[in-house]
């Protein structure tokens, strides 16, 4: 018989849906998911609103969709910062969640270029806007000399050599 595997999305979402099913009236979640058009683009769309309640909003959103595209964080991670600048402070914290599977890309005029720097310096934009970011890896195609430079710069580093969260299951 042939190995059975689950594959990252269906990790990443099975997971994202339990803890905020598990949270939801205490925490208020929102979602921003990137690329925005399965390429380089990263709008300032927010697919679930910052709120309480958001657990059936979420896990319908991902009913519809699949990973496709490259990994635009550095303009996802400023479009977050874009958003929380446009809503009222939370007195209980903002923060957030940079979930991801993939190298940080989309620089230079081809979008094909390495965006590490950039993707370090969006997160450290959130952290001075005192918005801390966490940061999971999923899977072997994330770097995690980047990973660990954007966990620093998140001010959320996890204890260890390794300091993003790495996730391979839910």
């Amino acid at each position: 018989f042939p190995p059975t595997f689950t594959p990252k999305w269906t990790i990443m979402k099975n997971g994202l849906n339990t803890v905020v099913a598990a949270r939801d009236d205490q925490i208020k979640f929102g979602l921003m998911e990137f690329p925005s058009d399965d390429n380089c683009a990263s709008d300032a769309s927010v697919e679930v609103p910052i709120g309480l309640g958001s657990a059936p909003a979420v896990a319908s959103y991902f009913q519809t969709r699949s990973p496709n595209g490259n990994t635009p964080a550095h303009t996802a991670l400023t479009q977050a910062l874009a958003h929380f600048n446009t809503i009222p402070v939370n007195s209980a914290g903002r923060y957030v969640l940079f979930a991801t599977d993939g190298l940080p890309n989309c620089g230079g005029a081809a979008q094909d270029q390495a965006s590490d720097a950039e993707t370090v310096a969006a997160v450290t934009a959130l952290a001075n806007a005192g918005i801390p970011t966490y940061v999971l890896g999923f899977g072997s195609f994330a770097d995690p000399t980047i990973l660990n430079q954007a966990a620093i710069a998140g001010l959320k580093p996890k204890p260890g050599n390794t300091k993003y969260y790495e996730a391979s299951n839910a």
